[in-house]
């Protein structure tokens, strides 16, 4: 894995980190104001004003919806490159073709979570800089609506919101590690790069408008159950079921990838 690594131009991939930063900074400046910051009358903490709780501002949104496609940024085309300019049969040769998809795929996995989870991070940590540290209340913070109908884990987030708010960063960077995969896939079966890198997004969108023509009160999207509080009803067994159909999924794709991938 650390010759894929060292493949990586890290200019680029320092270039995607500051892409994948953008919405997140521009939340805070979006949610936060001099009234709040001087006043705080609705006693407001990072855990009511951080991205991953945020249903009201675009920022937080588009973040959510482009979540495939910045997970597939750095790592998902790297394979389709080297197929191409023949760096991929080298590798081949030196350390067999097993070793070299289980070093594309551990990469594609590690990048595709952090470059999901440190924005996440840097956003959660940026509010702590700006707002007290003080545990949420049903009463006093009920304009966010943070309830077991759209929340997973509801009681622990008002015992411990801290472990909550991680545990929403660590679920996101999960999915985005099965994009980042999921579009590796698709690139070895594809010969146009864009398209690939973009299969994961296009898939995201097709499930939101499949949404919109059924009946289902609970979502089955990824852009809103991988946030910490939803602006849908949530289901806990079907955010696991839907979870396991990508894991399934992007598995057999990997593996028909590797099966039945196209050189040129």
């Amino acid at each position: 894995m650390d010759l894929i690594f060292k493949r990586l131009d890290y200019r680029v991939v320092t270039l995607y980190f500051g892409m994948a930063l953008i919405l997140p900074i521009i939340q805070i400046f979006q949610s936060l104001n001099k009234r709040l910051l001087v006043s705080n009358t609705f006693f407001d903490s990072p855990y009511t004003k951080w991205i991953g709780i945020d249903s009201f501002h675009f920022s937080a949104t588009a973040f959510y919806l482009l979540l495939p496609l910045l997970a597939a940024l750095p790592v998902s085309t790297l394979i389709r490159k080297d197929l191409e300019i023949g760096f991929f049969a080298q590798l081949q040769v030196r350390i067999g073709m097993r070793a070299v998809f289980k070093s594309y795929f551990l990469c594609a996995v590690t990048m595709g979570a952090v470059i999901v989870m440190i924005p996440l991070l840097i956003n959660l940590a940026g509010y702590f800089l700006l707002l007290p540290d003080s545990h949420p209340d049903h009463l006093l913070n009920n304009n966010i609506l943070v309830i077991n109908r759209n929340t997973l884990l509801v009681s622990l987030y008002y015992q411990h919101p801290l472990m909550h708010a991680l545990l929403s960063i660590l679920f996101a960077g999960f999915w985005g590690s099965l994009f980042s995969v999921f579009c590796l896939g698709w690139s070895l079966l594809i010969s146009n790069r864009f398209v690939a890198l973009t299969m994961g997004f296009i898939l995201q969108l097709g499930m939101i408008l499949f949404q919109g023509m059924t009946d289902l009160a609970a979502t089955f999207v990824p852009m809103y159950f991988v946030t910490e509080t939803s602006q849908n009803d949530l289901q806990v067994g079907l955010v696991i079921l839907i979870t396991s159909i990508m894991i399934v999924a992007t598995s057999l794709l990997a593996i028909g990838g590797r099966r039945y991938r196209i050189v040129m």
